[in-house]
């Protein structure tokens, strides 16, 4: 008999700063001992985590579910990801915020 399937999709590397402690192989390698079949990592205001974690995932056979977690934030203070800036930027962020619609988030899959 097998134990019930089972994917951790809010895990956080050491590259969100004073929030994540592990690195990618590290959590990867953790995973794959337990029996984890997938593994999302989503990192605060960054996807600078994705390149190591499809690496672990290579080699551990866990599954990789990219994610990212964007925090509301002053106007003005969005994370350079979702600026609005085509000429350096290929992400492009539809919303603005304004009055009261700037507490939405938006899940981009």
């Amino acid at each position: 008999m097998t134990g019930p399937r089972y994917a951790e999709l809010q895990v956080t590397t050491h590259f969100s700063f004073l929030r994540g402690a592990s690195s990618c192989d590290e959590l990867f390698a953790r995973a794959a001992d337990l029996g984890i079949e997938a593994i999302g990592v989503v990192d605060r205001n960054s996807l600078a985590g994705v390149v190591r974690a499809f690496e672990a995932s290579r080699q551990t056979g866990v599954r990789l579910v990219v994610g990212y977690r964007s925090l509301p934030q002053p106007q003005g203070a969005r994370p350079a990801l979702c600026q609005n800036r085509p000429s350096r930027n290929p992400f492009r962020n539809p919303w603005r915020p304004a009055g009261k619609w700037s507490r939405i988030t938006a899940i981009w899959v």
